[in-house]
Formats: C-alpha cells, sequence, structure tokens
C-alpha cells in the first residue's frame, strides 16, 4: 500500500487474544460500494484504503492513503471499546498535526 500506485484496501481486525491487530481482508474495489460491503454488518474493524482523485486545477490523478475506524452501532459495546481505544496505537494509524 506504499507504492505511489498502490490500489485497493486492506481490513484489520483484531484477533481472538485481543492482543494482536491481524489483516482480515484484502482487495481491490472497483467501487465505494464494494469497499463498503467487505465489514462484517456487526463487528469492528480497521481499514486502510488508497482513495484516486483529480484535481480541478490540471488532469493529475492523484491518490490519498485514508485511514477508517468501522464501529457498528449494534456490534457488542466492548468490542466498540476495545477497538476506539486502540485505533490511535494502530501502527497503520499515522496521524499528522
Amino acid at each position: 500500500m506504499q507504492s505511489e500506485n498502490a490500489e485497493g484496501y486492506l481490513i484489520f481486525k483484531i484477533d481472538e487474544q485481543k492482543n494482536q491487530i491481524v489483516v482480515a481482508r484484502t482487495g481491490v474495489p472497483p467501487a465505494h460500494d464494494d469497499f463498503v460491503e467487505a465489514f462484517p454488518e456487526r463487528e469492528p474493524r480497521y481499514a486502510v484504503n488508497v482513495v484516486q482523485y483529480s484535481a480541478h486545477r490540471d488532469d493529475d490523478i492523484r491518490a490519498v492513503t485514508v485511514f477508517s475506524l468501522w464501529l457498528p452501532t449494534d456490534s457488542p459495546v466492548k468490542a466498540q471499546m476495545v477497538y476506539a481505544s486502540s485505533a490511535a496505537a494502530a501502527p497503520f494509524a499515522e496521524r499528522s498535526l
């Protein structure tokens, strides 16, 4: 996902022992709807995906890497709390100030 021409997504989950963040799924979605459908209905997840867009000023296609935290409201509250509290510590969730 660090390549300049990278496309696709990675979906991560916390393992059963709740001590590691592991890759749950990978893919190259042709559309945003396919990316959203890759998430389980009632389980939290993290995701990293590359979104491509074109700038209005020129014809260059640009890409940005996006971190997402998926917290369905009908998932267990404890799971929501674990995912929310560990999101900042996730190695792929780089933040810039």
